[in-house]
């Protein structure tokens, strides 16, 4: 494991930009530096969009459901279903509400944190 850390936690610290390790593949097809950086740029953010950022609201709010189904009580036969709906309405409403503007996604967000640190509190008070 420390052989194999070692390697990735210094190329880390030495690459600057994306596409930095790439330059190799750089050389091979002769493609001029800044278009090849250029299209690593466009490929990280593609993937981010269609991913990475996806793939984390679909857990978060898969366990949102999951958890909003045990607090209403469903019945076990009808857990699994009500999660799944409970999840895409909790993704719908947070579309529906920052499509109307950064100001009010921005309030939605800010009493999110504020509901969270308040959870929070209350595990550490009465844990």
């Amino acid at each position: 494991m420390v052989c194999l850390w070692r390697p990735v936690a210094h190329r880390g610290a030495v690459l600057r930009r994306v596409g930095d390790h790439l330059p190799a593949f750089r050389r091979r097809l002769r493609l001029p530096d800044a278009g090849f950086r250029a299209a690593g740029r466009v490929f990280v953010r593609l993937a981010q969009l269609a991913v990475i950022l996806s793939a984390s609201t679909g857990a978060m709010a898969f366990i949102f459901g999951e958890y909003g189904a045990a607090l209403l009580e469903v019945p076990e036969n009808q857990q699994s279903e009500m999660a799944t709906y409970l999840a895409l309405a909790a993704v719908g409403v947070l579309t529906v509400i920052n499509f109307f503007g950064v100001v009010l996604g921005k309030w939605v967000m800010n009493l999110l944190v504020l509901v969270k640190l308040l959870g929070l509190g209350m595990i550490i008070l009465w844990g």
